[in-house]
């Protein structure tokens, strides 16, 4: 476990007394940022992948999952199997951050509320729908009605990010949904990527 307090001149000055070089400073997350998690590590991750290339095309990244920075080591987050959830953000995590420019005190009220999400079961309906739409390019889908519905009370990851953003009363140009992929919401937010990667060593 990193020792959070450690400063930069800490951590140089340990390197130099072990005789090795200092590693790369990195941007850490912020309240509010959102970290798009990319390199998969499962067969349903990189199902998600395959589903957005078929859907968006060539991308430089494949976003399959994305979570809301609650500070430097936590994320909020919706899980298969647990729901809405925190989790830390851990060292081995490849993400990109995205830092969309929401003004302070609607980000701290939309975290409050985001944050109150927590224990909602995951949404496996919407799951369904974003297979078909991702498979027929969104000839085929699930009643809208049906999907909203569910979506009150249940969430995926990206529309978990979404309802943050409803809370904020913030939009990226691009619009995003609750129907919205992680890709979506990576591509609505590039023009804020802090970093291109920002997994930490």
């Amino acid at each position: 476990m990193p020792d959070r307090h450690r400063t930069r001149l800490d951590v140089d000055k340990l390197a130099a007394e072990m005789g090795v070089k200092p590693p790369v400073p990195r941007i850490l997350p912020e309240p509010g940022d959102i970290l798009a998690h990319y390199r998969v590590h499962t067969l349903g991750q990189a199902a998600i992948d395959v589903g957005e290339a078929l859907q968006d095309g060539a991308q430089p990244d494949y976003y399959f999952h994305v979570a809301i920075a609650l500070d430097a080591y936590t994320q909020l987050a919706a899980i298969a199997g647990t729901g809405v959830t925190t989790l830390p953000i851990r060292a081995t995590d490849h993400y990109q951050i995205f830092r969309p420019p929401i003004p302070w005190e609607e980000q701290r009220s939309a975290l409050a509320a985001v944050k109150a999400l927590k224990g909602q079961r995951y949404d496996r309906l919407l799951i369904v729908d974003d297979a078909l739409r991702m498979l027929t390019r969104g000839v085929v889908h699930l009643p809208d009605m049906w999907v909203r519905s569910e979506e009150r009370t249940h969430k995926i990851c990206s529309s978990l990010v979404v309802r943050y953003f409803r809370y904020a009363a913030w939009s990226p140009p691009m619009p995003l949904s609750y129907r919205s992929t992680p890709e979506d919401v990576g591509i609505a937010l590039r023009k804020w990527r802090v970093q291109k990667d920002s997994a930490r060593g």
